[in-house]
């Protein structure tokens, strides 16, 4: 039986904008894929439109985003990198494609994959409590947003060249406080669906053992892969082929239902 390929929804991270995910998007479109890139209300370059913005707003954002996929019966594949696992993990609960099954309905999320993403091992955690509790030195808080530093290029980029890194820290925006620090209620350990961490090794932002201590704590139908990326792992063009692997085998991938 032929299965029409699932939907990608790709949920970028914090201070990070859809178009910087552009090589990921084309790479998944070569391969025949259909890509959603919501735009994340929790990041902006308009402080007041983010401020007091929570990660339920960006759950709100992704479920608008896979609303008309799923009316016409597509499963969908969750793609999400740093912050965004903290939405898309949230944005699964009764998406997933057994819950939908079992209320008479087609489609639904079929796989998530974690680009060195906060996979929250628990209820009750959020990304600054995840990191201990202090933002790092490249993270300026100004209240309710969090701006970006002296030391984010290397902890974001460090593996761009500087030419790249500029461009892609220049398109940077703010990020509200309140998306960073408020707990979620549906953590990655929560998500029945198969699940795939990419582990980046060269990660300054997230550390790689950080990274494997989460991804080890998603249990069983989790697939683990380990890169020599740094955080920005959808811009380094040696490894784009191993993500795009990546990707396509959780696609292929089958959840039964019972």
């Amino acid at each position: 039986m032929v299965h029409d390929k699932p939907v990608i929804v790709i949920v970028h991270g914090a201070w990070q904008r859809p178009s910087q995910y552009d090589a990921l998007k084309q790479g998944l479109a070569s391969q025949g894929f259909s890509v959603v890139q919501p735009e994340s209300a929790t990041a902006g370059t308009v402080i007041s439109e983010v401020c007091g913005k929570t990660y339920l707003d960006d759950v709100t954002v992704i479920r608008a985003a896979v609303e008309q996929p799923l009316a016409a019966g597509k499963e969908i594949v969750l793609v999400c990198h740093s912050y965004g696992g903290i939405p898309d993990s949230a944005a699964a609960e009764g998406y997933q494609v057994h819950e939908r099954h079992e209320k008479g309905l087609p489609g639904g999320i079929k796989h998530i994959v974690y680009l060195a993403a906060f996979a929250l091992p628990e209820k009750g955690m959020s990304l600054l409590s995840a990191i201990g509790g202090t933002y790092a030195p490249f993270m300026n808080n100004e209240g309710g947003v969090i701006s970006l530093g002296q030391g984010a290029q290397d902890a974001l980029f460090n593996d761009s060249d500087s030419e790249t890194a500029n461009r892609l820290l220049a398109g940077c925006v703010y990020q509200s406080t309140a998306s960073l620090e408020t707990p979620s209620m549906f953590a990655a350990t929560d998500v029945s669906v198969p699940k795939t961490y990419v582990a980046c090794e060269n990660d300054h932002a997230l550390p790689f053992d950080a990274q494997i201590v989460m991804s080890n704590a998603l249990g069983n139908f989790t697939n683990v892969i380990k890169v020599r990326s740094g955080h920005s792992v959808y811009q380094n063009m040696e490894v784009l082929p191993e993500v795009l692997a990546a990707i396509e085998t959780a696609a292929a991938s089958y959840f039964g239902l019972c």
